[in-house]
């Protein structure tokens, strides 16, 4: 059987709440997942995932998860928590890369 639906976009925390709404009309379960690591780590399968979805769908996502993951955090259950930590983390790593870039001279 096919795991749950996984977004793993760079959305606000209330697209990912309605894309749980309509995966939950259909009866599917949902998983909120957003990535970090980019093109290097993504070949390498070592990217981090940041989702929440309830423990149903975390079973059910968890081999493919594991397969593009080296590290997983279970957010909790509810959606819309993997795009908040997302939202934060991502201008974050951005504002330390350029900071590294001017440390560096490039």
């Amino acid at each position: 059987t096919a795991g749950p639906p996984a977004a793993s976009a760079i959305m606000s925390p209330d697209a990912a709440r309605g894309l749980a709404a309509k995966a939950a009309a259909l009866g599917l379960d949902y998983i909120d997942a957003p990535i970090s690591g980019g093109a290097v780590k993504a070949a390498a399968g070592q990217m981090t995932v940041m989702a929440s979805g309830t423990p149903t769908a975390f079973a059910k996502a968890r081999p493919v998860l594991d397969c593009i993951a080296a590290k997983v955090y279970e957010l909790g259950d509810d959606p819309g928590t993997g795009a908040a930590f997302k939202t934060i983390c991502w201008p974050l790593s951005n504002s330390m890369s350029s900071r590294n870039c001017e440390t560096v001279g490039v």
